[in-house]
């Protein structure tokens, strides 16, 4: 089941707070999918939270279904507060849902990220842009 919370923090480049085995979590969500064996997982740059080998900070992995009081948290994150090695193609997921990912551009990795989410998640319908005339001569 779509956790529509984290896919939308996702888009939005916001930071998310969470309950992780009964300890409070602040994260930046960069990766959310489904693995092999573990179900529903998130790939997240762990800003606040119980130390693991002496440090607060780092990579983890949670799972989804020990997830709990799940919210979008106060602030927003950017490109210079991504790790450099970073991947949006989480080896461990086998379907991605939800993902920062980078662009490349002229062989060298852009400063921009994008965040996106796969057409078959999020069914919001397409805007029609205004037309306008850019040819019309002026009187």
């Amino acid at each position: 089941m779509l956790h529509p919370t984290i896919a939308s923090a996702i888009r939005a480049r916001q930071l998310i707070r969470f309950r992780y085995h009964g300890v409070q979590r602040l994260v930046i969500p960069l990766v959310y999918g489904l693995g092999s064996a573990d179900g529903e997982l998130l790939r997240a740059w762990q800003l606040t939270g119980p130390p693991r080998a002496g440090s607060r900070h780092g990579w983890k992995l949670f799972r989804v279904v020990e997830m709990s009081e799940i919210a979008v948290a106060h602030g927003r994150f950017t490109a210079l507060e991504i790790p450099p090695d970073y991947n949006p193609d989480d080896p461990l997921m086998t379907r991605i849902f939800s993902r920062v990912e980078r662009h490349v551009e002229s062989g060298f990795e852009s400063q921009r990220l994008r965040a996106s989410v796969p057409p078959r998640i999020v069914n919001e319908p397409a805007r029609a842009q205004p037309l306008r005339n850019s040819l019309r001569k002026r009187s």
